[in-house]
């Protein structure tokens, strides 16, 4: 997905299971004002799935982090994508039993 003049979030995947919002705002700060972070979590375990969406103030911001690829945090390679602004919040459950 290319970056338009409305994307302001991220995806970041592929991140360790220690990684905290507190760490990716911090790293992302250096590359412009950041306006939260969504750590995903399993709701079930409670335990991180090892992504996250950045929201970022401006879109130049986005700019500049994708310009500046490849990302190490906690000295692993995370994948870094424009965040799809239309799934949000989307979650697709299938089943087959009716109660």
């Amino acid at each position: 997905m290319s970056v338009n003049q409305k994307s302001t979030a991220l995806f970041i995947g592929g991140l360790l299971e220690t990684t905290t919002p507190e760490m990716l705002t911090n790293y992302f700060s250096q590359f412009g004002e950041i306006k939260g972070v969504n750590l995903i979590i399993d709701w079930v375990t409670g335990k991180s799935k090892r992504c996250a969406i950045v929201s970022c103030q401006e879109s130049i911001t986005v700019e500049k982090i994708m310009s500046s690829n490849p990302h190490c945090i906690e000295g692993k390679h995370v994948r870094v994508d424009v965040a799809d602004e239309n799934r949000r919040g989307t979650k697709i459950v299938r089943t087959t039993k009716i109660y």
